[in-house]
């Protein structure tokens, strides 16, 4: 996911996914496109999640495509989901994604 100032939502966004994710999950990579309107966000401690959150803290701010094209090259599992860090999480939407990657093989 790509911040441009949302550290807020970001952290509950985060809360969410821990809420839904199991073993398979291992990484969330969050991508600070704006550090001045994030300052103080992203401190995540190891024990925080039970995933890795790798922070990609931008010099200047990128586009959406080169945001996200960034991010997959740090990604070394079988999925890849952007996420807008405003989205809700009401229900695990984990088995219904890794289906649709699966059954698109």
């Amino acid at each position: 996911m790509v911040s441009h100032g949302h550290g807020a939502q970001v952290e509950l966004l985060l809360r969410a996914i821990k809420r839904w994710s199991d073993a398979s999950l291992k990484k969330v990579i969050v991508t600070v496109n704006a550090p001045a309107l994030d300052a103080g966000f992203f401190c995540y401690q190891a024990s925080d999640f039970p995933f890795a959150v790798c922070v990609i803290q931008n010099s200047k701010p990128r586009g959406f495509g080169a945001n996200h094209n960034h991010a997959f090259q740090q990604c070394d599992g079988d999925g890849f989901f952007v996420m807008n860090p405003d989205l809700e999480l009401p229900e695990n939407p984990f088995p219904a994604l890794l289906k649709a990657l699966s059954d698109n093989k």
